[in-house]
């Protein structure tokens, strides 16, 4: 989907170009939308891993058409939710009004570490964004971005491979922060 702004645009110039053109443009925009987002998702990520000492995710196509199937699933349904059976693990953001980036959304994901619990590592509903996002394991990402024709709602979906939060294995996957483990180590030292 097109992003409201240049939708209008392109409407605009509707009287200049026949349909078959402004087609031709619509779908290269939309096209040229989902790789800024997959690039912008992609550096937000591997920033923010980087922090926790974790290696870079490395973009994935079959996962960025997997992640825009699920966005397009929800712009046509405005249904935000994770399927019950997934291969792939998942983060879903939307937002309305203005046009998100992808770096809006992961960092309302990351922002879950205030919540997360390093002494007792598991899965929570209320941290499960950022616990995949930062998971060691996972190694490719995809991203995609769809615009609801009803709700104008724009949603974000990245899904990751090998999917994190998986039971059992919080401990070795969710890592301190780096900034936290400097902070604790200077606190050692002083004692």
């Amino acid at each position: 989907m097109i992003p409201p702004v240049y939708f209008s645009i392109l409407t605009s110039f509707n009287s200049m170009f026949n349909r078959s053109i402004l087609f031709i443009i619509t779908v290269h925009l939309a096209f040229l939308f989902n790789i800024a987002i997959g690039q912008d998702c992609l550096t937000a990520h591997n920033y923010l891993r980087s922090l926790h000492g974790v290696g870079p995710l490395k973009y994935d196509e079959t996962l960025e058409r997997f992640a825009m199937k699920r966005a397009e699933y929800m712009a046509q349904t405005d249904i935000f939710a994770h399927p019950k059976k997934l291969k792939y693990g998942e983060n879903l953001y939307w937002r309305s009004g203005n046009v998100p980036t992808c770096e809006n959304a992961v960092l309302a994901w990351y922002n879950e570490i205030s919540l997360y619990n390093y002494d007792f590592p598991r899965f929570s509903p209320k941290t499960g964004h950022f616990s995949q996002l930062v998971w060691r394991e996972s190694k490719k990402i995809g991203c995609a971005a769809a615009e609801s024709p009803k709700s104008g709602r724009i949603y974000i979906a990245c899904n990751y491979y090998p999917p994190g939060n998986v039971r059992g294995r919080f401990e070795e996957n969710v890592l301190y922060p780096d900034y936290v483990q400097d902070i604790n180590q200077k606190k050692k030292r002083k004692k």
